[in-house]
């Protein structure tokens, strides 16, 4: 009971699901008859997910960066894509005749396969992206972002949670009722701020979902047969920032 009240819900629950994967696997060999976890309720959970940022701290923000950073913040917004899948986004990954970016989520790769994310160039990330001579368009788009991730991602992660605050952005939702503070904003916000600029765009949903690479098969169902075409029209309704 003292341990149970220490562990946030996430964590109650996960500990509950494995004691009974443990007992369940234990049960034959020990001969049990029953399995003891099966009577403890877990936790009612509440997802805490990152609030989307408003026009004005996107330009705060934007308008603070330089070198790879700045790319990063722009791939990250004008794309959808999660901090992993924008550190790691190679040259390769583009094709400027279709306009596009197609990626292989890393996140759902191992529910999804090898299918990949078609996402339009917007006009503001392919001007960016430009700047990068032709002789010089090749491995990751950002080497010294991607070889930070792969050493320490937690680091860049904090590194970009500076940035937020530096803008005065309070980046950490406040503590309630003891438990400790929660990430509010953070590079996963861009993603949600996206979303939020393509339905405020007037996008369809089928569509926003189709380009940030949602997994739900019913969902996917609605927007399977979409033309690059009108994949492009879509982002090219967001407005500049970088």
């Amino acid at each position: 009971t003292k341990i149970g009240a220490e562990l946030s819900p996430n964590s109650f629950n996960k500990y509950i699901t494995l004691f009974r994967c443990v007992w369940e696997t234990l049960k034959e060999t020990a001969r049990l008859t029953i399995n003891p976890w099966d009577k403890i309720r877990r936790k009612v959970q509440i997802t805490h997910v990152r609030r989307e940022l408003t026009m004005e701290e996107l330009a705060r923000v934007c308008g603070s960066l330089d070198g790879e950073m700045r790319l990063l913040f722009a791939i990250g917004i004008y794309t959808g894509l999660r901090l992993g899948d924008c550190a790691l986004l190679s040259w390769g990954n583009g094709d400027r005749v279709r306009g596009v970016v197609s990626v292989v989520p890393r996140k759902t790769k191992r529910h999804t396969g090898a299918k990949s994310v078609i996402i339009p160039l917007h006009r503001t990330l392919a001007a960016m992206l430009d700047e990068t001579p032709p002789d010089q368009r090749g491995g990751y788009i950002l080497p010294e972002i991607a070889e930070l991730y792969t050493r320490d991602a937690g680091g860049l992660s904090r590194r970009i949670q500076r940035i937020f605050e530096k803008c005065g952005i309070t980046t950490q939702a406040e503590k309630e009722n003891g438990v400790r503070a929660r990430v509010d904003v953070g590079f996963h916000s861009l993603r949600h701020t996206y979303v939020s600029m393509c339905a405020n765009a007037g996008v369809p949903l089928a569509l926003v979902q189709s380009i940030v690479g949602h997994t739900n098969p019913a969902m996917t169902l609605h927007y399977f047969h979409q033309s690059d075409a009108a994949l492009k029209t879509a982002v090219a309704a967001l407005p500049d920032l970088s």
